[in-house]
């Protein structure tokens, strides 16, 4: 009943999203971006919102059921095949052609989940339910709901804030060494976000046995080896990155101080990522939303006004990590508060 809940919830907020972007792609191409010729290409990525939203939830649910090694499997296969369509329709069709080879990608990546969701759920003995679904009313109001509006919150936080910079002199341009940085970060999360659907699964595991001490040591297991793999590929990926950077362009090895600022921010959040566990395995979704997620979006919104126009990419970027600095604040605050081990474990 609760994959049932959750797919179909997953099905709404994504086909919302979607056509939402669809709809107001030449407003926001025009308007926002002052770029009315991008609007043809916002509404190509439709598909890549749609999908993607589904395959988060197909995720969750094998990170659930254990399946790590399929995850593993399935995280590398969903990199080739971004690359390969991606380089594929670039050439075919230039700009549009890649977003379109983004959207055939995610929705690739979403037939292969589905098959091997509907094939570890068989194995398990587990019948999908949409029927009575509505018996889990609570799972669905303190859980799926909250869980929902936070991603509806970021995401147009995330735009605002990169609409910002693209307004700017040499907004594009400027957009391009803002995105090849974090390109380039994204090797950092590989580690911590395994380590990170593994974890969260042990803590729901010893929650539901009320075994205290397990829980606690799953915890700070989980902070210590996220936090340690986080500092150690970062440091890397710094000492590497103006060749990194170059693989993209030789224009773009400028953007050296930007991938450094970027960086820094992901010590704070995949910190976050951890911490944050506990929250969300004492489903406290609503405090999550109201006291982290709205708090970091709006911090990255006002900085990123007052920071790009002057600093550009570098000034997104400072606006970016000082929101996770924030936020590992109010998630170190919060999951304090809602710790449900006893003191002395």
């Amino acid at each position: 009943r609760i994959i049932g809940l959750c797919s179909t919830v997953a099905a709404f907020t994504a086909g919302l999203a979607a056509a939402s972007l669809f709809l107001w792609a030449p407003w926001l191409a025009s308007v926002s971006l002052k770029a009315p010729a991008l609007s043809v290409s916002l509404q190509l990525s439709v598909g890549t919102v749609y999908f993607s939203v589904l395959t988060g939830y197909q995720t969750g649910t094998l990170a659930g059921l254990e399946s790590y090694r399929r995850l593993a499997a399935l995280a590398l296969l969903g990199g080739v095949l971004n690359l390969l369509t991606c380089l594929g329709g670039a050439r075919l069709w230039g700009l549009n052609g890649a977003i379109a080879g983004m959207g055939l990608s995610a929705f690739c990546q979403w037939l292969i989940f589905r098959a091997i969701l509907h094939s570890e759920c068989r194995r398990a003995g587990i019948a999908i339910s949409r029927k009575e679904m509505f018996g889990e009313r609570f799972v669905f109001l303190s859980f799926a709901l909250p869980a929902a509006l936070s991603g509806f919150s970021s995401m147009p936080a995330l735009w605002l804030a990169n609409a910002f910079l693209v307004r700017q002199t040499n907004g594009f341009s400027e957009m391009a060494l803002y995105a090849a940085a974090l390109n380039v970060r994204s090797f950092v999360f590989f580690l911590p976000s395994l380590v990170n659907r593994v974890s969260m699964s042990l803590l729901n595991n010893q929650r539901g046995l009320r075994n205290w001490k397990g829980y606690g040591r799953v915890f700070k297991t989980n902070v210590a080896l996220t936090g340690g793999s986080v500092v150690c590929v970062a440091a890397v990926v710094a000492l590497v990155g103006v060749p990194v950077l170059g693989a993209f362009g030789k224009e773009f090895r400028a953007g050296y101080p930007v991938l450094l600022v970027v960086l820094l921010s992901s010590v704070p959040e995949v910190l976050a990522m951890a911490i944050v566990q506990v929250v969300h395995s004492e489903s406290r979704l609503w405090l999550s939303l109201f006291a982290i997620a709205l708090p970091k979006d709006c911090t990255l919104v006002v900085l990123a006004y007052l920071l790009t126009p002057r600093y550009g990419a570098v000034g997104l970027a400072v606006a970016y990590s000082a929101a996770w600095f924030l936020t590992i604040v109010t998630v170190v605050i919060t999951a304090r508060v809602s710790w449900p081990v006893p003191r002395q474990c």
